[in-house]
């Protein structure tokens, strides 16, 4: 990509109107030629920022946290045979609870 993009720079550049002196056209080349950014000059249109929803990630963190707290009986409870009917659903929700967390956090 920035191979064909120089390459096209450097056709433009050769492509200058006879016009102009050869020192003009070389300093001209030049600065196209090493420009780090080849989008410098253009505006680039925003990208809109998404707006963290603070209480909504709160009160995913505190569910969360109850969740968690609540599996540590649950695998005691299996230990000694028994596997309470919720520990899959409360590990499914803990699951996605944290994807949203990640994703709420990182936008």
């Amino acid at each position: 990509m920035k191979t064909t993009l120089r390459l096209v720079v450097l056709l433009v550049a050769m492509v200058i109107p006879c016009g102009v002196s050869s020192q003009q056209h070389h300093g001209r080349a030049a600065r196209l030629a090493n420009m780090g950014d080849p989008m410098a000059g253009v505006e680039r249109p925003s990208v809109p920022q998404r707006k963290v929803d603070m209480v909504k990630l709160s009160a995913q963190a505190d569910e969360l946290s109850r969740l968690a707290q609540s599996i540590p009986p649950d695998v005691e409870q299996v230990s000694r045979g028994m596997l309470p009917k919720d520990t899959a659903e409360k590990l499914k929700r803990i699951e996605k609870l944290s994807k949203q967390l990640r994703s709420g956090l990182n936008p």
